[in-house]
This record gives C-alpha cells, structure tokens and sequence, in this order.
C-alpha cells in the first residue's frame, strides 16, 4: 500500500520534516481506511462489525444475549430481515430450518385443532427464544403454538452402555446432547 511520502518528488522524501509529517499522515489513513472497510462490510449481514450489529440490533428491536457470539448476532439480525409471513406449512419449514437447523426440529400441525407442536432439538436449544418469537409473528391469530425442547428419549440413550451413562446426572441425561 502506498504511504504518502511515496507522493512526494524524489528530491524531498530525504527531508525530515516531510517524513514526520508523511508518517503522521499516514497513521491517520490507515486508520481511515479501517473505518472504511468496517463501513463497506456493515452493508452486509455476514460481515458485520461490533457497531453495525448494534445499528441493526436497534433498527429491529432484537435484544442481544450475553453469551452471543458475533455469528449469533449476526444470524439473528439475518433471521429478522428474512422474515416472511408463511401461509403454508412448507414456508414455515422453511424458516425453521434456517433457524434451527436439518435435525433442530419437528413441527406437528392439527388443523383440526387449530393447533403447532414446534419441538426444538437439544442441539439447538440456543434458537429455542427465537423459534417460539418467529411463530409468536408468523402464525395466524387463531392457531395455538406450543415449543418445546426435544429431550433425549429412551431411544436415544439405548444406543449408550450403562457404564457410559452412569457418569452422568439424570438432568443431564435428559437435557444435554450426549456425544
């Protein structure tokens, strides 16, 4: 990258007044090129930085949780500017799965009922808000919504010894993804 002595004629780059000055010039571009780039990269979601997650966090009133990373963030302001109304359950599937996940979900509709179990997979029980959100918005006023974690069931943990299991308590047994 040029510095600007590299602007200058030949015949006054050996002066030090001028070096001193190009030099403290130059810290300032570099760092105007830094704002730059920051302010490039805030016109799109996956490259946000720390101050453009927080513009967007406030333009759509999203509430950042201490433990979110900036993928978190960012994934959650994605969400938001994605957000369709759905009028088939396809849609709504659709918008699940980029929430959650292939396997962070089941969604069971009783249109007898009028009535959504949403079940959200142990691995992506950090989306668990954001789901119950999304169906809060998008779901039609007269249908029931109930979310709720998909605990690890007998099923899931014949697959384990009991030796293996045994180190663990029965909380965690129900409530943690078991590698």
């Amino acid at each position: 990258m040029l510095k600007l002595i590299d602007y200058l004629p030949e015949m006054l780059r050996d002066i030090y007044e001028f070096q001193k000055i190009c030099s403290a010039g130059d810290i300032e571009l570099d760092s105007l090129r830094e704002s730059l780039a920051e302010t490039v990269g805030d016109n799109f979601v996956r490259s946000l930085s720390e101050s453009g997650c927080t513009r967007w966090e406030k333009i759509l009133k999203l509430t950042p949780k201490a433990t979110d990373s900036m993928e978190d963030r960012r994934f959650r302001i994605h969400s938001a500017l994605n957000r369709d109304i759905p009028y088939t359950m396809r849609g709504l599937d659709q918008q699940l799965f980029t929430i959650c996940g292939a396997d962070g979900y089941s969604a069971d509709l009783d249109a007898d009922n009028y009535s959504i179990t949403v079940k959200v997979a142990l691995t992506a029980k950090e989306q668990f808000e954001d789901v119950r959100k999304l169906l809060a918005q998008v779901l039609p006023a007269n249908i029931l919504a109930k979310v709720t974690l998909k605990y690890n069931q007998h099923a899931t943990l014949g697959a384990f010894k009991h030796e293996q299991l045994s180190k663990f308590s029965h909380d965690q047994l129900r409530n943690e993804v078991l590698a």
